[in-house]
């Protein structure tokens, strides 16, 4: 099998920063390099987000967010623009959040974990996180929970639409919003813990689910 080679435009436009001594990148065609034979689809992704030129990596992804039809490239695609805690990442994000694919759905509720700094989420982050944590794909749901979780903005409305999912068909998901009600320091979380039981044995996950609660309850008693 013959070695797979970037096209020169690829090359010549920032695909290699290193080779080309770091100038900006200029956006181009879609680089069909992740499409070569005998080269994993997402390779090429990964490797181009441990660029260090993280601006020129940045404006690389949102272009190729927008154009990739390949589920598989556009789903590394996404989780690479969730590591840039900047506006045009969540920009590009967005337009995702109704993909038909549950993979893609969950790395948009993922990438939007790194935008939760101050001002906190924006309203169309908020919008998209409350429909994914309502999402027919029980691990999006679970995603776009933590997210909403162990994020910096407490509101109200985010406490509601958790304890809203205490009643969901899946355990985790169940698990997930009484983490994150115990994290905002709501005292439903209590109540949902306890019907839920204790963690299944050798479930690590459950473990810091029900962890989060016995916090929560050392905080509100003073211990």
């Amino acid at each position: 099998m013959e070695p797979c080679q970037p096209p020169v435009e690829w090359t010549a436009r920032g695909g290699d920063l290193g080779r080309c001594g770091g100038t900006a990148y200029e956006p181009g065609p879609i680089p069909p390099i992740v499409r070569c034979r005998g080269a994993p689809p997402h390779s090429s992704v990964r490797r181009r987000r441990e660029d260090a030129f993280a601006g020129s990596a940045l404006d690389l992804f949102t272009g190729w967010a927008a154009a990739e039809t390949d589920v598989a490239v556009l789903t590394e695609v996404l989780v690479a623009l969730g590591e840039h805690s900047d506006p045009r990442a969540e920009a590009a994000l967005l337009p995702h959040a109704g993909h038909p694919d549950a993979r893609v759905r969950r790395a948009v509720a993922q990438g939007l974990s790194a935008l939760s700094s101050p001002p906190a989420f924006s309203g169309d982050a908020r919008t998209a996180l409350l429909g994914l944590m309502a999402d027919p794909d029980a691990v999006v749901r679970k995603t776009a929970c933590r997210v909403v979780a162990e994020g910096r903005e407490h509101d109200p409305v985010f406490a509601d639409a958790m304890a809203a999912v205490l009643d969901d068909t899946d355990r985790l998901v169940q698990l997930a919003a009484v983490h994150g009600l115990a994290l905002h320091d709501d005292e439903r979380c209590v109540a949902a813990a306890r019907l839920l039981g204790p963690p299944q044995r050798g479930s690590l996950e459950e473990e810091g689910y029900f962890d989060a609660v016995w916090r929560y309850e050392w905080r509100r008693d003073g211990r």
